[in-house]
């Protein structure tokens, strides 16, 4: 799967993915992925449910993904999975994997179109018997 994070919680190593459905929830609750973000980097309770929060919308959302691509069906996380138990190791952790994982869903790879194309490369990468 593609455009996903994978990190390690509630037990499990689990990939993360930020998408439209994700960014509408967040924006509803936030106010925008950066303002979620900004609430993420507390550490404090509110940052803690803000972990919580987007680990779970995040961690189901990559769940969709994998099961849209014809994957077996892993169990839903569920927010009382996610405890204050966590060592702040993982806390932290955790919460640089959100972070990237919505950063990772708004990248676009766009090509420069005044970059310069090397046509000799560009053609053995197509043809690599060509440079034989």
């Amino acid at each position: 799967m593609e455009k996903c994070i994978l990190t390690f919680f509630a037990g499990k190593k689990r990939p993360l993915h930020y998408s439209i459905a994700s960014m509408f929830k967040v924006n509803e609750k936030y106010g925008s992925a950066q303002d979620a973000l900004t609430e993420l980097m507390k550490d404090d309770s509110e940052g803690f449910a803000a972990m919580r929060f987007l680990a779970v919308l995040l961690a189901n959302d990559a769940e969709l993904c994998r099961r849209a691509e014809g994957y077996d069906h892993m169990p839903m996380i569920e927010e009382k999975e996610i405890s204050t138990l966590m060592t702040p190791a993982e806390y932290v952790g955790l919460k640089d994997a959100i972070s990237r994982a919505i950063g990772l869903g708004y990248h676009r790879e766009i090509e420069d179109e005044n970059e310069e194309v090397d046509l000799g490369l560009l053609e053995l990468r197509k043809n690599p018997e060509a440079g034989a």
